[in-house]
């Protein structure tokens, strides 16, 4: 194994912005559970729920902070291999470096449509407004034999951008050339 450095250097560390809508579930099962065991604690031992709850509610602020101390995934390039890890440690990906074709974006426009908000519910629909297109990406690595998105979400499409030219930056000071540059 090497040095701290010589790890360093083969790893690229991946941290998109985070997904801005998270599911209904993550804002409430942190709050639902707390209160069900300040729930079930009041009704066995009432001392002990509000320390309890407490503790529970806790518990989730530090899964939340430690989490957000992850890299949603890393790149490992060693032996001219690309691996990406999650941030389990699972292996998603290893392919050896001239099977990665390209990395590149995944854009889709966004145009979100705002409905009247005054008026009876059955008009709503009819002032609707369009707001302007947004572009949204995410990242790609286009192997020999499938394409890999980095991240199920997208992200606004300046952070895409400099990601995947860090990616690339990085992929090629280990070797890597793209296949239209052949």
């Amino acid at each position: 194994m090497g040095s701290p450095e010589e790890e360093a250097a083969t790893e690229l560390e991946y941290r998109p912005e985070g997904q801005r809508a998270g599911s209904t579930v993550e804002a409430v099962l942190p709050i639902s559970s707390t209160l069900v065991v300040a729930a079930l604690l009041g009704a066995v031992a009432p001392d002990y729920a509000l320390p309890g709850a407490a503790l529970v509610g806790l518990g989730w602020w530090w899964h939340r902070r430690q989490s957000k101390k992850l890299p949603h995934c890393t790149l490992r390039v060693r032996d001219g291999r690309l691996a990406v890890i999650d941030r389990l440690g699972r292996v998603l990906v290893d392919e050896a470096l001239d099977d990665v074709l390209e990395v590149e974006l995944d854009t889709k426009t966004v145009e979100k449509v705002t409905e009247n908000p005054s008026g009876p519910a059955e008009l709503r629909f009819i002032n609707a407004t369009v707001s302007p297109a947004v572009d949204t990406s995410r990242i790609q690595l286009v192997l020999a034999d499938r394409e890999y998105r980095l991240t199920d979400h997208y992200t606004s499409n300046i952070d895409a951008t400099d990601w995947n030219r860090q990616i690339r930056r990085f992929l090629r000071r280990h070797g890597w050339t793209p296949a239209d540059a052949d």
